[in-house]
């Protein structure tokens, strides 16, 4: 994985994702993603962690083209998994909404952008779940700073003598700071989309009679610190009961996927929206003051 300046064409950040297992082979992790969060940080984004890394101007040498930056500064752990349960598959998806005169009168706050995290957990009996996280990036460059300093933000490292990443729980960073949400295996679910705080899930509107062809049901999430101040009706949307299950605690009642209880309370609102069956499948983009809509021609 590289990170490059586009402007100046040089490299700013390199790591493998390749890891040596206990018979001295070498395996390539495929479902590894790579997101920037700003000109400071970058992320690693594993099965079970995010590795935030330190790519700040400061830490590249003057007789290197570039630095490659061999420990990540934290280890933010993702919730822990059940006996019998892991992740089949990751995603990941950001958007910062655009710097341009051509504007809205509505535009998005970039400062609340959020990271939207995509598992798919597989059991024992193919009982698949989707978790989806939606996790500010001001939570990760905040948590990232508060690691920088304790291990010394002066201090000069190499891939050699860089100190290993602080491991931070997912109770001690995000259950505060987060949103957890549990999609079924049959929930129909089919897209994500993304821009600034507000986030899109498009399902299959699945209605026996409308066959073959479904509408689509799209849940529009506005996740921010300040969404709590919204009314309380806001916090669910009809029909979404049906699709997705949402708490502030997931016990091993509710989601046995969990080793323990799992806790997640960044504040947040949903509206739902139902697109037209002559929609394209799953096409369904947030603007900055609206939805937009690709349709199959």
């Amino acid at each position: 994985m590289y990170v490059f300046n586009w402007k100046t064409g040089k490299t700013i950040w390199e790591v493998g994702i390749c890891e040596e297992d206990k018979y001295g082979q070498y395996k390539q992790y495929a479902d590894t993603r790579c997101r920037i969060v700003d000109a400071a940080y970058v992320l690693k984004i594993s099965k079970s962690d995010i590795f935030v890394y330190d790519i700040t101007p400061g830490r590249q040498s003057d007789d290197s083209d570039y630095d490659m930056t061999g420990s990540p500064i934290c280890q933010l752990q993702l919730p822990l998994l059940a006996a019998g349960y892991r992740v089949y598959d990751i995603d990941c998806y950001v958007h910062r909404p655009p710097s341009s005169h051509c504007l809205p009168h509505f535009e998005c706050d970039p400062d609340l952008t959020v990271l939207v995290l995509e598992d798919e957990v597989c059991g024992r009996h193919e009982d698949n779940t989707k978790v989806v996280i939606f996790v500010p990036l001001s939570l990760i460059r905040k948590v990232a700073d508060r690691c920088r300093t304790s291990r010394g933000s002066g201090s000069t490292t190499t891939p050699c003598n860089s100190p290993p990443p602080k491991s931070v729980s997912w109770d001690e960073w995000a259950e505060h700071g987060a949103r957890l949400i549990l999609l079924s295996r049959d929930s129909g679910y089919a897209a994500v989309s993304t821009l600034g705080s507000r986030v899109t899930l498009t399902f299959e509107h699945i209605v026996p009679q409308q066959q073959p062809h479904n509408d689509s049901e799209v849940f529009l999430f506005d996740v921010h610190p300040h969404a709590r101040a919204m009314l309380e009706h806001a916090l669910e949307a009809p029909g979404m009961a049906q699709r997705m299950s949402v708490s502030d605690c997931f016990t091993a009642t509710d989601a046995p996927i969990f080793q323990g209880p799992v806790r997640s309370t960044l504040p947040y609102r949903v509206t739902r929206k139902v697109v037209p069956n002559r929609v394209c499948y799953g096409i369904v983009h947030v603007l900055q003051d609206g939805l937009g809509v690709d349709f199959d021609h």
